[in-house]
């Protein structure tokens, strides 16, 4: 899947420029798990199991 962009500049032809779709987001989570799991590991070095207890603590406190 492909989206386009269209970049307008003052006195300048407009570009249309097409942007890759790769999916919704989560798409790199998951590939970060496949390569954690391909390599025998149990934490991503990317994002470690205490920075996402961080985030999701702050999430509840926002939440609250």
């Amino acid at each position: 899947m492909t989206d386009q962009l269209t970049l307008s500049v003052f006195d300048q032809k407009d570009r249309v420029i097409d942007l890759p779709c790769s999916g919704n987001g989560y798409n790199y989570e998951a590939a970060e798990v496949m390569n954690c799991l391909r390599s025998g590991k149990l934490e991503s070095n990317l994002i470690p199991l205490d920075e996402t207890l961080s985030i999701m603590q702050t999430l509840d406190q926002i939440r609250a």
